[in-house]
């Protein structure tokens, strides 16, 4: 956060906006926001899917448990595992 005050603050300074030092940073810079871009996606796509993925651990386990001392039933363990 303090390199963007100093960028606006040389920017006020020099009469640069945030564009025109993007511009002058050359190539570099264009790869550091992509790779940006590409990590806040990743990031983003990582927290949604975390919430959707959370299980009642309790009632997996008491499942897998279940089915081991009847039947120990492999397709029906899978099934349990996959929902």
């Amino acid at each position: 956060v303090n390199w963007l005050l100093l960028a606006q603050l040389a920017g006020s300074e020099a009469g640069d906006s945030a564009w025109q030092l993007i511009k002058q940073g050359g190539p570099m810079v264009w790869v550091l926001l992509m790779v940006s871009a590409v990590a806040v996606t990743v990031f983003l796509e990582r927290v949604l899917n975390y919430r959707r993925v959370q299980i009642n651990t309790t009632e997996f386990i008491a499942g897998i448990r279940a089915n081991l001392k009847n039947n120990y039933n492999i397709v029906e363990l899978v099934a349990i595992c996959d929902a």
